[in-house]
């Protein structure tokens, strides 16, 4: 795909043009994006691009977009309650029976869930389950000392000692280091 900018403020233009270009290589896709200062610039080279950009407001909205397409919400339904997350805005999940508490950047949020519902829920995203009541968001982990693991905000978790290696790969791996030698 080629995709062509063009307006003033050149700087701006190429924060976009990078945060764009960032955006579409996530996805696995090829794009090819130049930058006009002048539209008469862009006109002589119009048949050239796939689409056009003559607003910065535009680009934003697309980059938005593709952001949503590429994190989905996570969704809990349960009865007659529908509740949607980003992923970022979930510091972690506790349960207490068959009820559990997102805490997040909303506060808590009490939901009647099971701990194995929401663990299913959120496979395939940066979710470590530490022990049969908590599940944790690997963004806001801040470090791991000894079975208690420390949010960013000092929240310590307890680390169920049968989780113990499977935590620290995990977190490990998040933090794109798979050296098995290392220890918080």
């Amino acid at each position: 795909m080629k995709i062509a900018l063009c307006g003033n403020e050149a700087e701006e233009w190429m924060e976009q043009k990078k945060k764009l270009e960032m955006h579409f290589q996530k996805m696995g896709q090829m794009v090819q994006i130049d930058y006009y200062p002048t539209k008469q610039k862009l006109y002589d080279n119009l048949i050239l691009y796939d689409m056009v950009c003559l607003t910065q407001n535009f680009v934003k909205q697309m980059g938005l977009y593709i952001e949503q397409k590429e994190n989905p919400p996570v969704v809990f339904a349960t009865g007659k309650t529908i509740l949607s997350f980003q992923e970022n805005e979930i510091f972690y999940i506790e349960a207490n029976l068959k009820v559990i508490h997102i805490r997040g950047r909303e506060g808590d949020i009490e939901l009647r869930f099971s701990i194995s519902e929401a663990e299913e829920l959120l496979e395939g995203r940066d979710f470590i389950k530490i022990h049969r009541s908590y599940i944790v968001n690997a963004a806001y982990i801040e470090s791991i000392v000894g079975n208690t693991l420390i949010l960013k905000d000092r929240t310590r978790l307890p680390i169920s000692k049968y989780r113990m290696e499977e935590v620290r790969q995990k977190y490990l791996s998040y933090l794109g280091n798979s050296d098995s030698n290392l220890y918080v």
